[in-house]
């Protein structure tokens, strides 16, 4: 390859610096939340980033366990939004 196209090609080398496939089959999806409670999840994922730097969790990965920890208390949020 010539030295003039080389540079273009790196471009579609593979970086180590990319992550690694997700082993979760994962969709993009749109949800309209409290804008409040967006930013108190927003605020405890920083403040768990922050208590175990330099490991760091996806916001996403985040998010996925309250909604896995809510699902195994579903009663008490039934109870909650029933409350409401």
């Amino acid at each position: 390859m010539s030295d003039a196209r080389s540079p273009l090609a790196e471009r579609f080398k593979k970086r180590s610096g990319r992550r690694p496939a997700q082993e979760k089959n994962r969709i993009k999806t749109s949800v309209f939340i409290d804008e409040d409670v967006l930013e108190r999840a927003t605020k405890a994922w920083k403040d768990y980033n922050h208590a175990n730097y330099p490991k760091e969790v996806l916001k996403a990965l985040y998010l996925e366990e309250l909604i896995e920890c809510g699902l195994r208390h579903i009663e008490e949020v039934e109870s909650s939004i029933s409350d409401q």
